[in-house]
């Protein structure tokens, strides 16, 4: 393939669009994680470009959608996933939007305190939440690495998977905006353009799975 460019000022920046899913290859270890579990393994992650957005260079407003056809991309790589049961979901009160817009939030979030726990940029890892994966069964929050076979951050991430959990709660509980922002559940890297996030509901889900803030 060849693709040709050519300088200019159109005035507007581009904004991938994309859709992902998650498939569990194999588990390599499990523990209790409050009133869940979670896992590390290898997994094998789906991803499509949609299209993409249009955006003002100077505003940031979304002038318009343009929708691709593109063939879908598979990589087996190493990730970590946190596994919330129907319990929890039912006791919080979360119907299929919330919970959608929690797992959302909290994988956002994950991601972006990852850093601090394992050297890491948040770049290097990615991310897919699901209100009910076929191979748990429940609701899954899944980080992966970035690279094709895995570099190790997501398992590094498990060994340390409950202090990553609290750092995750702790910052969606002191963040002070309302709906989201970039300290917490908005991030720049995001396939749907933060869509379908809802702050609220991710901070009473990681509250109520943080095994370290319920001692």
């Amino acid at each position: 393939h060849c693709a040709l460019v050519h300088r200019d000022l159109p005035g507007f920046w581009t904004m991938p669009q994309s859709a992902s899913s998650v498939r569990i290859v194999r588990e390599d270890a499990r523990q209790p994680f409050g009133p869940g579990y979670v896992a590390t393994g290898q997994v094998e992650l789906t991803s499509q470009v949609l299209g993409y957005l249009r955006r003002d260079e100077v505003t940031n407003e979304v002038w318009d959608s343009i929708a691709l056809t593109m063939d879908s991309h598979t990589m087996t790589t190493s990730g970590t996933w946190w596994v919330i049961p129907d319990g929890v979901v039912d006791e919080l009160g979360l119907d299929a939007v919330k919970l959608a817009g929690a797992a959302h939030g909290v994988e956002h979030a994950a991601i972006g305190m990852l850093p601090m726990l394992v050297p890491c940029d948040r770049w290097d890892v990615g991310g897919v939440s699901t209100t009910s994966l076929p191979d748990t069964g429940a609701c899954t929050i899944a980080i992966h690495d970035g690279q094709s076979g895995g570099a190790g951050f997501a398992a590094a991430g498990y060994d340390r998977a409950e202090q990553w959990w609290h750092t995750t709660a702790s910052r969606l509980a002191e963040c002070r905006c309302e709906a989201g922002c970039p300290s917490c559940i908005v991030s720049p890297k995001c396939g749907n353009s933060n869509q379908q996030l809802d702050k609220e509901s991710a901070r009473l889900l990681a509250s109520r799975m943080d095994p370290l803030g319920t001692r």
